[in-house]
């Protein structure tokens, strides 16, 4: 039999877009921060999949911050640093001090121009604080080792996992929002706790989180 494990993105999504759009709105008292309330998004190409990581950021921003701004471009293409370095710049240019990198090697270009602008850069999948230190703000990780340790330890436990796809979420620990600590340690401490109020009330189902078609 085969065990697909998939990851809730638009959950971890949702908790990184109301990180940055919290953040966004301390305005100009936090370092890097303008006052446009604009917050970025650099996706690889225009799939389903990464519509639903954006989908959920954007969830999560509004969430959080109603008013604040959710800027998001494609690049086409996940093999190309440069592109994303571009496109990255150009948000940074129009006022955007914060920007989510959903774009594979693409990306790279997202978190090294995040150091090129002095702004901040959200990562992806792993942990990408070490990236660009001091710009970047936090890591939206898929925890794989969280998945492949849940479906062995229920196969010797007796639990064998049904054929098919099982979805790891914030519920669970296999998507999480990992802040980085040069960052979230000047961070006023209402943000984290307001990050993890709002991440119970996800996994409580108070807050449903539409997923992209």
């Amino acid at each position: 039999k085969i065990v697909y494990a998939s990851f809730a993105e638009e959950q971890g999504s949702f908790i990184a877009g109301a990180l940055a759009a919290l953040v966004e709105n301390l305005g100009p008292e936090f370092d890097k921060i303008g006052d446009g309330k604009a917050i970025g998004f650099v996706g690889g190409r225009d799939i389903p999949v990464i519509r639903n990581f954006l989908g959920g950021y954007e969830q999560g921003a509004k969430y959080a911050v109603p008013d604040v701004k959710v800027n998001s471009v494609f690049a086409g293409t996940f093999d190309d640093p440069a592109k994303g370095s571009e496109l990255a710049m150009a948000l940074y240019g129009q006022g955007t001090d914060i920007v989510y990198n959903v774009a594979g090697p693409t990306g790279e270009g997202v978190m090294q121009a995040s150091a090129a602008a002095d702004k901040y850069s959200l990562g992806v999948d792993v942990d990408m604080c070490a990236s660009a230190p001091g710009n970047v703000l936090a890591s939206m990780l898929k925890r794989g080792d969280i998945a492949v340790y849940s479906i062995i330890k229920d196969e010797v436990e007796g639990k064998p996992a049904k054929p098919g796809v099982r979805t790891f979420d914030l519920a669970s620990g296999g998507v999480e929002v990992k802040l980085c600590e040069d960052v979230a340690s000047k961070l006023p401490a209402e943000i984290p706790a307001k990050l993890e109020e709002i991440r119970k009330e996800v996994v409580d189902g108070k807050i449903q989180i539409v997923k992209a078609k």
